[in-house]
């Protein structure tokens, strides 16, 4: 049977660039790849599955056994109320078949839905089917538009987009799919590598594509590419005897900027191995992004690696290896001067330039927030009960912390700051603890970065954290979407990591109240109560994005973080003891409690009056008024003393039965106002008790 009467045929788009950005790249695949299979579901046509490749030259999206005739689309409209289309014996009005006759439905297609406003009529709509293959013009440029970078360039009056578009290829089974964006217009060819193939490559079906594109030096899949580097460069390392420092990061960039890698090996004079590892390190990485090899005992030789996207002869291979080196020679030249010229002064007398050194132009200078840094690290200290000898090194850390900032060195490599703070220090004879606690404060630096060890490093990480989320959330500079250039997320999510990896018991208020209360001397326009609110319920949402991934319920998580959260410790320790009774009868009757003390409370007016006992008319009421009063000091005492699995059950034993019954047989929203209110406060009081400091069971799903 010939393909054009295939029931499935395949779907392939290339967008062939100018060389993109390897940070975009990820985030531009992923676009197209999800993009792709929505506009298709939008569309209501049936695939199979959606596959995505890409190179720093192409992105490429390919879609499996796409049906030729998309699903009929649907869509509901809604008619008039129930109460208007039917009349009281339940028998269509005028209104109902007029509806009929305006939208062409039958009795068949409408039905009855609850809404928020009441019972309307819908009825259900379909479309004609459309071939799929007369769609796909307007769909594929669709996709390609819907692709957004932070950065894009723009030419061809003002369209925009990573890099400029060179070519378009977009095919439905054999067949070109015609359309064109900003000037190209889509075709049935596609390039080789740039170099080594740059002719153009006509593709007349799917699978040619693959083969050719693979014939003529380029490599579509990024960790095919990824594995042929790191075995290339692993292979010679090891004919040099020496180990490869692996670097993740610069890995996944290469894999990124080649489309058919090889390598070459190089070196350096060994004078330049007196700098510390992490500067050779950093010089080999920023701008050549060079490998560096390790010798037996770990520590850095005087060879390098490159990866090239090439496949030059052994004569050109020389001459790039040649200009490496001569580059790579003036950087560790320079790095040389700045480490003598840096460490002909002590590392404490470096922190009185961090006064010309602004922080954020309406925040003050570096210098204003190592004061800050040092009176929050010694508060916590303080919280930690930590004895004296530490708070002293503590705030020496604190009191150098930033020095490195006004170095040369940091200068020219800023991802260096603290670990040459903590070089500079021991050179300049700080105590290690000291010293290790300036690399430290930093950590963590990444997700997968570890948090401080020393005491020393994780006090004066929190209150460098902390400090920079107060100070920014009280000018405003709050995260939104991807713009977050003070690395607030970041902050934030370290902060809590610290917290929870150290079982530290910190109020959240306290801190940030003590925290604020330096920074109003910089900020005099600070509004106190809103950037607390703001900041305690930033935090709040990293907590959780932190405790959804160790897999806790979530439903418990919410339930926790709506009671209270001053304490991330404590959330902690509320949400595993209630997990471990998330089963048991006494638990799910804490929940009827409080599920049903909330329904009653949600239409009471925001501020009810103080429960007045004489207005108690029923016994069942007076009952669970005495039952409050007998038992509020016990289970109150026991979320005191943090046993929160047997303040549940005490509370589920005191209240369900007298509860349930209460319920059954009285009435709370009577006429009497006085007599209504009243017994919405004894209904808020019991929900209370439980809900302000251990959680709000009513989020529980049973």
């Amino acid at each position: 049977m010939p393909r054009s009467k295939n029931k499935y045929n395949d779907i392939f788009l290339e967008i062939g660039t100018e060389p993109l950005p390897a940070n975009s790249i990820y985030s531009a695949i992923k676009q197209l790849k999800n993009n792709t299979q929505e506009k298709l579901e939008d569309n209501s046509i049936v695939f199979d599955e959606v596959e995505s490749f890409d190179t720093y030259r192409r992105l490429v999206v390919l879609v499996k056994k796409v049906k030729n005739i998309q699903e009929p689309p649907a869509y509901e409209i809604r008619g008039p109320s129930k109460e208007i289309a039917f009349d009281e014996n339940n028998k269509p009005t005028k209104a109902f078949f007029g509806f009929l006759k305006k939208t062409g439905l039958k009795e068949i297609d409408v039905n009855i839905k609850k809404t928020d406003e009441g019972e309307y009529i819908f009825g259900l709509k379909k479309e004609p089917a459309k071939k799929v293959e007369t769609m796909l013009p307007d769909i594929l440029k669709q996709i390609v538009n819907s692709i957004k970078s932070e950065k894009n360039m723009r030419w061809n009056k003002n369209y925009g987009f990573i890099r400029p578009i060179r070519w378009i290829l977009a095919l439905y089974g054999d067949k070109e799919i015609g359309f064109e964006i900003a000037g190209v217009k889509s075709n049935n060819f596609t390039f080789g590598h740039q170099v080594l193939y740059p002719e153009k490559i006509e593709v007349r079906k799917i699978a040619d594509y693959f083969k050719k594109v693979n014939k003529h030096n380029v490599i579509l899949d990024f960790h095919k590419r990824r594995q042929i580097i790191e075995k290339g460069l692993n292979r010679l390392a090891k004919e040099k005897e020496a180990e490869l420092f692996t670097d993740k990061e610069l890995l996944d960039e290469l894999s990124n900027l080649t489309e058919y890698p090889s390598f070459l090996i190089g070196t350096f004079n060994k004078k330049y191995l007196e700098l510390p590892d992490e500067v050779i390190m950093t010089s080999l990485k920023e701008g050549q992004k060079l490998f560096a090899l390790k010798d037996k005992r770990g520590k850095v030789e005087n060879n390098f690696l490159a990866v090239i996207d090439n496949k030059p002869s052994p004569s050109v291979k020389k001459k790039i290896c040649s200009n490496y080196e001569s580059i790579l020679d003036a950087k560790l030249k320079d790095s040389v001067f700045f480490l003598k010229q840096d460490t002909k002064t002590l590392l404490s007398h470096k922190v009185e330039a961090l006064k010309e050194l602004i922080f954020q132009r309406d925040l003050g200078s570096m210098h204003d927030k190592m004061q800050r840094l040092r009176g929050l690290s010694l508060y916590i200290a303080g919280k930690l009960n930590l004895p004296s000898d530490k708070k002293e090194k503590i705030d020496r850390c604190a009191y150098l912390s930033k020095a490195d900032l006004t170095t040369q060195m940091v200068s020219e490599f800023p991802t260096l700051e603290g670990l040459i703070g903590y070089k500079y220090a021991l050179i300049s004879g700080e105590e290690r603890e000291v010293a290790e606690g300036i690399y430290e404060h930093y950590k963590p630096k990444s997700q997968d970065d570890e948090i401080p060890k020393s005491i020393v490093g994780t006090v004066c990480s929190l209150s460098d954290k902390l400090d920079t989320l107060c100070s920014c959330f009280s000018i405003g500079l709050i995260p939104t979407g991807s713009y977050d250039p003070y690395a607030l997320r970041r902050n934030a999510l370290g902060w809590v990591r610290i917290v929870l990896g150290k079982k530290f018991s910190l109020s959240i208020d306290e801190l940030i109240d003590k925290n604020l209360d330096d920074v109003q001397k910089i900020n005099s326009n600070l509004n106190r109560d809103r950037t607390k609110k703001e900041l305690k319920e930033f935090l709040k949402q990293r907590l959780k994005q932190i405790l959804t991934q160790g897999k806790l319920r979530e439903d418990l998580i919410d339930a926790a973080l709506l009671s209270n959260y001053d304490d991330f410790v404590d959330v902690v320790d509320r949400i595993e003891q209630l997990r471990k009774i998330s089963k048991s009868k006494r638990f799910f009757q804490a929940y009827k409690v409080v599920e049903r003390t909330n329904n009653i409370l949600k239409k009471a007016p925001i501020k009810l009056p103080k429960l007045k006992p004489k207005l108690l008319k029923e016994n069942l009421e007076k009952k669970l008024w005495k039952i409050y009063n007998d038992s509020k000091d016990n289970i109150s005492e026991l979320i005191e003393n943090k046993k929160y699995r047997l303040a549940t059950e005490k509370y589920a034993d005191d209240f369900f039965e007298t509860l349930h019954i209460f319920f059954d047989k009285v009435m709370v929203n009577v006429d009497n106002e006085k007599i209504r209110n009243n017994r919405l406060s004894l209904m808020k009081l019991i929900n209370r008790l439980y809900t302000e400091k251990v959680a709000d069971l009513s989020l529980v799903n049973f």
